[in-house]
């Protein structure tokens, strides 16, 4: 039996766009980023349609967007 792992990167933050590695400080996304989460949102609900077992995901704000 195997798995499928899917992956993925938070939308732009304020720190990307100023060339600054956050780390685990609290950054928040840009209007850009905002509407990359939103995209990548609906792609998952419409491609994946919650065929899935479990949602890991960091406890930083710009991962819960």
């Amino acid at each position: 039996m195997h798995k499928r792992f899917f992956m993925m990167r938070h939308g732009e933050t304020v720190a990307n766009v100023a060339r600054r590695a956050a780390g685990i400080v609290e950054t928040p996304l840009t209007a850009l980023g905002i509407e990359q989460a939103e995209t990548a949102r609906a792609a998952i609900e419409q491609q994946l349609q919650g065929a899935f077992d479990h949602i890991v995901h960091s406890t930083l704000l710009r991962a819960h967007n």
